[in-house]
């Protein structure tokens, strides 16, 4: 949940601001660090599926 909110709140907002001034470069920046902070969230949300999943199977 951190993860979404820091996207909506920092890089989201900076990519609907320089898109709106027609920074197209710029904005394409924050684009780029919210497909990396979207990545993290799926690979990590993968990782907890797969850990609850066979948390069993490596108990003691």
């Amino acid at each position: 949940i951190l993860i979404f909110l820091h996207v909506f709140f920092a890089p989201y907002r900076r990519l609907k601001q320089h898109v709106a001034n027609g920074d197209w470069k710029a904005g394409g920046a924050a684009l780029a660090s919210i497909r990396k902070l979207v990545g993290f969230n799926t690979i990590l949300g993968f990782l907890v599926i797969a850990i609850a999943s066979g948390g069993r199977f490596f108990a003691a």
